[in-house]
């Protein structure tokens, strides 16, 4: 990143590549002035030149509102080049948001869904773009028991399911972690920080 501190500082999450290898990622502050003065995050583009020389390109600043603030997880591509992710606060409540940023008559755009719209408090961990037009994620927090919960956005109507709702027992762990995984027959497949027989987390899996 540049010296500026009006193009990001704090860089979250990895890299995402687009087709034609231009890098795409996050940084949890920087940007404007708010956010207790810390910058609300932004979201950047490093493209590729002549000699593979990278430039970088600030595509949306953060305002702390409902569009959410600090993003801190890598973003999603997909086929067509749009973008997703979250933002651990902003939003309804400050609570987070889930974001779409894609790219209209030249320029890009980005739309947020606030958490507390499906019930979930501080999105964290990478989205997972499942093959059937939608995208599942995780919250820290928020559910029914306030112990997180496993979210599924679909793509086309831009609608919300709840997946699982983590429980504080033997069974069920708390604190979603490290975001989630399909197999071939899209089962869903994370692990919990917490929660399991001994109180140390576990790996669960959500049958489709």
């Amino acid at each position: 990143m540049g010296q500026q501190a009006n193009d990001g500082s704090g860089p979250a999450g990895g890299l995402v590549a687009d087709k034609q290898g231009n890098l795409y990622g996050t940084t949890t502050g920087g940007g404007n002035s708010g956010c207790a003065g810390e910058g609300c995050g932004t979201i950047f583009e490093l493209s590729r030149g002549p000699g593979g020389k990278l430039t970088e390109t600030v595509l949306y600043t953060f305002q702390g509102g409902d569009d959410g603030s600090a993003p801190n997880s890598t973003l999603v591509i997909d086929a067509d080049g749009n973008l997703y992710g979250n933002a651990f606060q902003g939003g309804t409540n400050n609570d987070g948001t889930v974001f779409t940023l894609r790219k209209e008559s030249g320029q890009w755009k980005l739309s947020a869904i606030s958490a507390q719209d499906f019930g979930g408090i501080n999105p964290v961990n990478p989205l997972t773009l499942g093959n059937t037009g939608h995208i599942v994620g995780e919250t820290a927090f928020g559910g029914l028991h306030g112990n997180g919960l496993v979210y599924r956005f679909d793509l086309a109507n831009h609608s919300f399911a709840v997946e699982n709702d983590f429980y504080p027992s033997a069974t069920y762990g708390t604190g979603p972690a490290g975001g989630l995984i399909f197999d071939g027959q899209g089962n869903l497949y994370g692990v919990s920080q917490m929660g399991g027989e001994y109180g140390l987390g576990l790996v669960y899996s959500i049958a489709q």
